[in-house]
C-alpha cells in the first residue's frame, strides 16, 4: 500500500486535492510513531518471534520520509 492511499483513503471529503500536504503528513509520522512505539517490545532479548524482521520493519518505517516522492512510496510490510 502507498502511503497517499493509506492516508488519503481514509477521509470524508469529496475533493481530497484541497486537504493540505502537511495535513496528510502529519497523520503518516503519528501513524509511524505508534508503529514504532507498538513494536518497541519485539526488540527485548526475550521476545518471542522473529526480532530480526521487526529491527527490519522498523529501520523501513524510520527510513520512509528520506525517500523521494515520498507519498508514492510502499509502505513496508508488518511482520506476523
Amino acid at each position: 500500500m502507498k502511503i497517499e492511499d493509506k492516508f488519503y483513503t481514509s477521509l470524508d471529503v469529496v475533493d481530497k486535492k484541497n486537504v493540505p500536504n502537511e495535513w496528510w503528513l502529519e497523520r503518516f509520522r503519528n501513524w509511524r510513531l505508534e508503529e514504532l512505539k507498538n513494536s518497541d517490545w519485539t526488540q527485548l532479548p526475550d521476545a518471542p518471534g522473529d526480532a530480526t524482521s521487526w529491527a527490519i520493519y522498523r529501520q523501513e518505517l524510520r527510513d520512509l520520509p528520506a525517500v523521494s516522492n515520498f507519498a508514492n512510496a510502499e509502505l513496508p510490510t508488518r511482520p506476523e
